[in-house]
């Protein structure tokens, strides 16, 4: 009866494509997907027609009756498979995140593939394996062993053993059989690497799920299940809780698996501070946040700076700089929260002392550090960390698959509340953490690779593909409280930069930091509680169903498996909403000026989930010199999010826009709204005459005032109008009609032109290109007089905007 065995491989087998830990999801993953989920299911009903035919006592055919219920018994017990595995989900991200490289299992293997004429060597657990173009390194990893599915096939397992074999000897077999066949996989993997050097071959779900399939005739063959398990008769009997006995279970198994949900979801809200906050420029040489941001300075230390983060906070919070001064207990008695950043140098044995003393009394530690050691902040930040069981290593993390910039997206349940509130987010190379069980895992990394330090190398990254690298899941924020107060640690700087800080998801992730380190730990003893109440149920759980007889065994499972469902469905609602509740998202007490770039209808790139450094509509720099006059601005997708700010700009429009987003548009500047439309030749799907018309303003391309992509080169010399200075020169630049002229040329045709409208007001560029990177540069050069011109320009278009509604 091993049919049984294949259905909890098929859906083991799921989670290689529901969940991103290795590959991303895809959206044509369904055909992958769906074959070993039938695989499975056509096991299961063969296992159950078996079974049902086994205990009738008939050798004959198997009725339609006894398949239909078959087929309903396996969907039925499929689908708790799959509620079990993806409950035992947060455990396997836990365990995996935290360990990667065992350094014995390499030793077991290295006798054995010696022994078949594999010529190896081991040192410190990594076996060195020579080829005939070098020598590959290859380290003992549990996600070589494919842990991760092995989990799966474990809860899995169990929960078939449980319920239809529910013995010790069954367990102990199975038990064995899954991590003896997973070290004999491991050791056939090795000779497989051995001809390939390929690491793909341990995380391609293809390859994992085809090694895997013949465990399936191993447990049919030493752990035979007989036993059916008739869901339906079972439901309705859960159905019905008569007797005293059947109500106290059914209450028990509530209680207990709605005070476990409750201990993992449970987020203590803690005391609310006062929310000031120290950011520690001392002992740091590496982003600096103290010189303003403004029209005056450029270069790597302008944007590679903490300048625009501090700001921001300061709208939220109350901000303070210790540039000089030795951290000690008087200094950090004023303060709710404190920043350490990048360090470059090493705290005192007194200075981290203090911080130690700081946090345990109630205060709030931001840990912020960087890939590969770099400047060696880790390895002085470590010395602060560890008083916490807290690691920053020296490594780096990529993408497993493409090897570029990873982008980490929130969990849509189980988020930490730092991290509720923000939308997918790109790193820009971070290091990975190490963090004790009982920390909390503010973000989890998935479908990552990493690479250790190099010191071949100025930049201390890998000049060459190497293949030892750790996949998989990683830390890349972690939290810990700690007495009284909390610390958080994250592993990205860059993130924070002034170039990066207002991309989507940076300044989620800073707010979220900074609300969760202003509270003071309150609440902790209810974790606590709700583990003793569940210990507590478990134990009557065990007596009740040790007295049961055999057939009511079965019940009792069901009821068990029925009513957990309810009682987790329960719990997910109630402590997920009341994190939601306690956590809200914070609100400025000073407002500030901001903008929105509409990206719904715009088309431009940005490095929201990838870089864009080579698209030719590569707006970053324009983006992040809005910065430079105080701004603050966003991403937005959808029009009504970005009316909401002081400034909406739509650059390259390409969609069209409905009668609603016209009227909104034209009730927003009317109140007081400003719109700014960059548009530009560049753009062969404008959609920009559709919202100007409504403003009784066009853009033309040629003197005929017909839009013509064809047109030959033309240079146009464009002036501020006020004064007659040439700005700069413009290729094939269009022409505003309508409206007030600022920028054009010498025989006044508008380049760029504004109209009031009511309290508000609306300006028009037809000659956007110029405020690409391709004009602008990156957001780290020292700009020529030609790109500072092209600043200066962009400046005086945003500073005119301003004035429309003075």
């Amino acid at each position: 009866m091993g049919g049984i065995w294949i259905l909890v491989l098929g859906t083991s087998f799921c989670w290689l494509y529901l969940l991103p830990a290795f590959t991303p999801v895809k959206v044509n993953f369904i055909v992958p997907l769906v074959f070993p989920l039938l695989l499975g299911m056509a096991g299961g009903v063969f296992h159950f027609c078996q079974t049902q035919k086994k205990q009738s006592g008939t050798n004959g055919q198997i009725s339609l009756n006894d398949f239909t219920g078959a087929v309903g018994t396996t969907f039925v017990f499929t689908f708790f498979l799959l509620l079990i595995q993806g409950i035992a989900t947060p455990l396997i991200y836990t365990v995996l995140s935290r360990i990667h490289e065992v350094k014995w299992l390499n030793y077991t293997v290295y006798p054995v593939v010696n022994f078949f004429g594999l010529n190896t060597s081991i040192s410190e657990g990594v076996l060195y394996i020579p080829t005939f173009k070098s020598l590959l390194a290859f380290p003992g990893l549990l996600e070589k062993l494919n842990l991760y599915l092995v989990f799966y096939i474990f809860t899995g397992g169990g929960l078939v053993i449980l319920v239809m074999a529910p013995c010790f000897r069954n367990f102990a077999k199975f038990l064995g059989i899954i991590i003896s066949y997973a070290w004999l996989r491991y050791l056939f993997m090795v000779f497989v690497y051995a001809q390939t050097g390929r690491t793909e071959i341990y995380w391609n779900p293809e390859i994992s799920v085809i090694s895997f399939l013949p465990l399936a005739l191993f447990l049919f063959w030493l752990v035979p299940i007989g036993h059916s398990f008739v869901f339906p008769c079972s439901l309705r009997a859960c159905m019905t809780l008569s007797g005293k006995q059947h109500i106290t279970a059914a209450a028990l198994f509530f209680v207990s698996v709605f005070c476990l949900t409750g201990a993992c979801l449970f987020h203590d809200p803690g005391e609310k501070k006062q929310g000031r906050i120290l950011i520690n420029e001392n002992h740091s040489n590496w982003e600096w946040s103290t010189r303003p941001f403004d029209t005056t300075w450029y270069g790597r230390k302008s944007t590679y700076n903490y300048f625009c983060m501090a700001d921001y906070f300061n709208h939220y919070y109350k901000v303070d700089h210790n540039m000089d001064k030795a951290l000690s207990s008087d200094i950090l008695s004023d303060f709710d929260i404190l920043i350490i950043k990048t360090p470059t140098e090493p705290y005192t044995s007194e200075e981290i002392e203090s911080i130690v003393d700081f946090v345990e009394k109630g205060g709030g530690l931001w840990l912020v550090g960087d890939h590969t050691n770099v400047f060696g902040m880790s390895y002085y930040i470590n010395f602060i960390a560890k008083k916490f069981n807290l690691f920053f290593h020296y490594d780096s993390t990529y993408d497993l698959k493409t090897g570029r910039l990873s982008v980490y997206k929130p969990p849509g349940i189980l988020a930490h509340p730092i991290v509720r509130n923000m939308p997918p987010f790109l790193f820009a190379t971070s290091c990975t953490l190490d963090a004790p069980f009982t920390a909390e895992d503010v973000m989890t990394g998935y479908g990552l690779r990493t690479r250790l330090l190099s010191y071949s190398g100025r930049s201390f990254f890998h000049q060459e593909p190497t293949t030892d690298y750790e996949f998989g899941l990683f830390l890349q924020a972690a939290a810990v409280k700690y007495g009284r107060g909390r610390v958080a640690a994250f592993t990205d700087s860059t993130c924070f930069s002034n170039f990066y800080m207002f991309i989507p998801g940076k300044p989620e992730l800073a707010l979220g930091t900074m609300e969760w380190l202003n509270r003071e730990n309150r609440f902790g003893y209810v974790k606590l509680i709700l583990i003793l109440v569940c210990i507590l149920s478990i134990f009557p759980l065990i007596m009740i169903y040790r007295k049961s007889d055999p057939p009511e065994q079965n019940k009792f499972i069901c009821k068990g498996i029925c009513v957990s469902l309810c009682s987790l469905g329960a719990g997910l609602f109630l402590f997920t909403g009341l994190n939601q509740l306690n956590f809200p998202a914070p609100r400025p007490h000073t407002d500030y000026k901001s903008m929105a770039f509409e990206a719904g209808h715009s088309n431009m790139a940005l490095p929201v989930k990838k870089l864009v450094d080579k698209e030719p509509n590569n707006f970053h720099t324009f983006y992040v010199w809005t910065q430079r006059l105080k701004y603050f601005p966003e991403i937005t997708e959808h029009l009504e999010d970005a009316v909401k700010n002081d400034v909406v700009v739509l650059t390259y429009p390409h969609k069209n826009f409905s009668s609603q987003e016209e009227h909104l548009l034209r009730q927003y500047v009317q109140k007081g709204g400003k719109l700014l439309v960059l548009d530009d030749l560049e753009n062969t799907h404008s959609t920009s005459s559709q919202i100007l018309k409504s403003f009784d303003m066009e853009i033309v391309f040629d003197e005929s005032g017909q839009l013509d992509h064809q047109k030959k080169q033309t240079f146009h010399d464009i002036y501020y109008a006020d004064t007659g200075r040439k700005l700069f020169t413009a290729k094939n630049t269009g022409f505003v009609k309508g409206g007030q002229t600022i920028l054009g040329t010498k025989n006044n045709k508008a380049c760029f032109a504004v109209k009031k409208i009511g309290k508000g007001g609306i300006g028009v560029m037809s000659n956007a290109c110029v405020f690409t990177n391709k004009f602008m540069g990156g957001t780290q050069i020292v700009p020529d007089k030609r790109q500072k011109q092209i600043y200066m320009t962009e400046f005086l278009i945003i500073k005119t905007m301003e004035g429309l509604n003075q």
